[in-house]
């Protein structure tokens, strides 16, 4: 360890030490103690304290001898600490109160920062939950408009053959109705949207949820509750409804031209009975969410501009 300097002064009321007999221009450890010693006496003892010194380079080095070296360079450097001393009571609760007025500022300083922070955190926790759910509420309409649409086709098909069957049509019978009703266009097909909770995940995750108001973390967990519940139950539903295995067999028997229309209504008939769940369900959704969050329904075009960035950035 190296340290510059052509002159070090420590002056007090108890007298002065000038340090200016180096040998070689080496000062040894024990002096350079003792200069701390000293020095350290400042926060114990009233007296002004000067360190005069005309460089200002500290390196580190490691000298065989365990000496420090000091070296002269210019321009001249000067620091000085003010007296500290106290003389009475007054002065005492003076630079007591500076103190704590100091302390003070300076935590009123932190904690407004802090709540500054945490304000916009949650600002954009909110703003990112509020397009996720806009962009579910955009995609449970969609999903809801197409099951309806399947639903309502599959029961005109489902009654067509339920009447030919309890009126024992004929075969040929049966299939001209079968392609009156569906437009020569037969699919079975049920969609459940995939609603995101990346966003509530994250902000969950970050601690930034806990910052957001109270009344509106409720309409959150309220309207992501729900979303996870609909879907457990949907997820159910299908496993137990529906047959795939029968469901392509039937298929390709309609392409084939020879099916049976009695196992035909039975599939036709599962279908109807999910999609009227999932309708059910998915308009169920649309209102909490309409009901806790109207502004990040599929209506609202502030949140639908959001959401458009939403799912733009996420692809």
């Amino acid at each position: 360890m190296t340290l510059a300097a052509d002159e070090l002064e420590v002056e007090s009321r108890h007298g002065q030490i000038r340090l200016d007999d180096f040998q070689d221009g080496v000062l040894k450890p024990g002096l350079l103690l003792g200069i701390l010693a000293i020095s350290a006496s400042h926060w114990q003892l009233p007296f002004q304290w000067m360190l005069t010194f005309r460089t200002a380079t500290v390196a580190l080095d490691r000298l065989p001898s365990g000496q420090i070296p000091l070296t002269i360079q210019s321009p001249p450097m000067h620091f000085e600490l003010p007296e500290a001393s106290v003389h009475s009571l007054k002065d005492f609760t003076k630079h007591y109160l500076m103190i704590v007025l100091s302390i003070l500022t300076a935590l009123s300083l932190e904690a407004w920062i802090e709540h500054a922070r945490h304000d916009r955190a949650a600002a954009e926790a909110s703003a990112g939950i509020d397009a996720e759910i806009h962009q579910n509420s955009v995609e449970i309409n969609q999903a809801r408009d197409h099951d309806r649409d399947r639903m309502l086709s599959l029961e005109k098909l489902r009654a067509s053959l339920l009447s030919d069957l309890k009126n024992h049509a004929s075969a040929t019978v049966i299939d001209q109705h079968f392609l009156l009703t569906t437009g020569g266009e037969f699919y079975l097909d049920a969609r459940w949207p995939t609603l995101r909770h990346e966003a509530w995940d994250v902000a969950v995750a970050n601690q930034s949820a806990g910052w957001i108001d109270a009344e509106r973390m409720r309409h959150y967990s309220s309207v992501y509750a729900e979303q996870n519940t609909k879907s457990a139950i949907i997820a159910n539903e299908t496993t137990a409804v529906l047959s795939e295995s029968r469901m392509a067999d039937i298929m390709i028997d309609i392409q084939a031209g020879d099916y049976q229309p009695r196992e035909l209504l039975h599939v036709t008939n599962q279908m109807v009975g999910l999609l009227s769940e999932e309708v059910n369900a998915l308009n169920f959704l649309d209102r909490e969410i309409v009901v806790n969050l109207p502004d990040a329904a599929s209506s609202s075009p502030v949140v639908a501009l959001a959401a458009h960035r939403y799912a733009s950035h996420r692809r």
